[in-house]
């Protein structure tokens, strides 16, 4: 019985110390929880999902602004209600391609919301996510990006969460289709649904 205690003590202290799937720094990917755990959902048809933005593990204490592009399916998973941006922010593009700025940096933490949006599901098929650079890079390094809010000019480039294949990104997400976006990592919730 002590060694069984012993052990579930383990499992909740490592379970605390991973705050999000990703554990490497400056990532991006799109997540169906704020705890940037959940990237694949089984959805019925006509229901709606919360989808975030997020940015895993900035180096950078705060984001003063933002670029990307997202791509999936918009006839599918149609967006209601409009994007909700994180902070009081202005995008100079048209949604769902970013180049943002905010008028007072946010602060990080290990999961930092940049995004919402809510979908609701026009089409069982689903779709898979993608995240591109933004149409307007600001820089030539083709990965989309944030802006380091303590210093304006340091641009950080980030990595999709899932990498990159021949220097295409790869799908990080995906409702009823790209299940194996969820690859391998077992999350803390996996965990305790077992139980």
């Amino acid at each position: 019985m002590k060694n069984v205690l012993l052990v579930l003590s383990l499992l909740l202290i490592a379970g605390s110390a991973l705050a999000v799937l990703d554990d490497d720094p400056d990532r991006i990917g799109i997540y169906f929880d704020l705890t940037a755990d959940t990237v694949y959902l089984d959805t019925p048809l006509y229901t709606q999902v919360m989808t975030y933005l997020i940015i895993t593990n900035p180096t950078a204490a705060s984001i003063a602004g933002w670029e990307c592009s997202l791509e999936f399916d918009l006839e599918a998973l149609s967006v209601m209600g409009g994007w909700i941006y994180a902070g009081s922010a202005l995008n100079v593009l048209t949604e769902p391609d970013f180049a943002v700025g905010l008028a007072e940096p946010l602060p990080t933490e290990p999961a930092s919301l940049i995004l919402s949006f809510n979908l609701f599901v026009m089409d069982v098929a689903g779709s898979c996510f993608v995240i591109w650079p933004s149409s307007a890079p600001s820089t030539p390094d083709d990965r989309p990006l944030y802006v380091d809010g303590e210093d304006l000019s340091n641009l950080i480039l980030l990595q999709n969460r899932t990498g990159y294949e021949g220097g295409t990104p790869s799908a990080c997400a995906g409702i009823n289709q790209c299940w194996q976006v969820a690859d391998a990592t077992t999350t803390w919730s996996t965990i305790k649904s077992l139980w």
